[in-house]
């Protein structure tokens, strides 16, 4: 048993109590590069020791399951098939578990190879626009970080259309 917190009953002989659950990163393998918090179940009941006024006691035992936070990517462009020269635009949204918007702690995004920067639109979504699509195929990857969340990064192939 692992005591998590403790307090005091009120007046009206109950007692109300607030925990935040801290869940420790699991490797799911060697070679796995993103260390993903699990899920948990817990049992949970209150108990009382007992002193020279009242004898010991121990609540009926409930069982939670503790929900790890998500942090969804999702990206998307503005067409489906560009030809080379187009310009293209970009977009990023992050979702929570509640399908929320959701902004990460940092925002790393790659387009062939090379960082670049992207526009903040409202929270939890960003734009990047590309002025001129090379004639080859062009690639974006999103990688969000944010503190005590599952992360999904985002990739997007563009097409390019060689055809005139």
């Amino acid at each position: 048993l692992v005591p998590i917190v403790s307090g005091v009953t009120g007046i009206d002989g109950n007692i109300d109590l607030t925990w935040t659950a801290k869940l420790t990163p699991v490797e799911k393998t060697a070679y796995d590069v993103i260390n993903k918090f699990q899920t948990e179940t817990v049992t949970i009941f209150a108990q009382f020791d007992g002193d020279e006024q009242y004898t010991a006691s121990t609540s009926k035992k409930k069982t939670a399951t503790i929900m790890v936070n998500e942090l969804k990517t999702i990206i998307n462009s503005d067409k489906n098939l560009y030809r080379q020269g187009d310009s293209s635009l970009i977009y990023m949204a992050f979702l929570d578990n509640r399908d929320e918007f959701i902004d990460p702690d940092s925002l790393r995004v790659v387009l062939n190879n090379q960082e670049v920067q992207v526009e903040k639109k409202k929270v939890g979504s960003y734009v990047l626009t590309i002025p001129m699509l090379p004639k080859e195929h062009t690639q974006v990857f999103v990688i969000p970080v944010k503190e005590g969340y599952n992360i999904d990064n985002g990739f997007l192939t563009i097409i390019v259309d060689h055809l005139k």
